[in-house]
């Protein structure tokens, strides 16, 4: 893991308010596990889809701005066509730490999400996934041994 990023790790995982784009009603999503182990582990999440009220018990928001509740923070499963334009959406919400979502393969990840990210002075972890930090399994704890995010 590259060292730059775990300041930022840290402070983002001290946040309470999270929001998750690209919930899913395909099941075992990214975004549905990461849900599930902030919810778990005493956050407060919100499920965000544009296609859905709900995905079983679950209410989802169709976007960032319509969150009731405070949002500090948003990690995002998107597809990484659709990373840019979240970034926009959190920062216009004043959502000003972003985590996009990497697994085993790119994930949400974008380069043009990143640029535009830093521009507004929002700041990104660019890879990874929560769940390699928040009481990891064993897969998790393994993929935080072997991943590495971009400088």
């Amino acid at each position: 893991m590259n060292t730059v990023y775990l300041p930022l790790i840290k402070s983002f995982l001290e946040l309470q308010n999270i929001a998750i784009l690209g919930y899913s009603s395909k099941g075992n999503q990214p975004a549905n596990l990461i849900y599930n182990k902030l919810k778990n582990n005493g956050y407060q999440v919100f499920a965000v889809n544009p296609k859905a009220d709900a995905v079983k018990d679950v209410p989802c928001y169709p976007n960032v701005q319509s969150i009731p509740q405070p949002v500090e923070a948003a990690v995002l499963c998107t597809p990484a066509h659709a990373s840019e334009q979240a970034v926009r959406d959190c920062a216009a919400r004043g959502i000003q730490q972003i985590w996009i979502h990497t697994g085993m393969g790119p994930g949400s990840f974008d380069l043009k999400a990143l640029a535009i990210a830093k521009q507004l002075g929002v700041k990104i972890i660019p890879g990874g996934c929560p769940m390699m930090y928040v009481r990891p399994d064993w897969f998790h704890k393994c993929l935080g041994w072997l991943t590495k995010l971009p400088e």
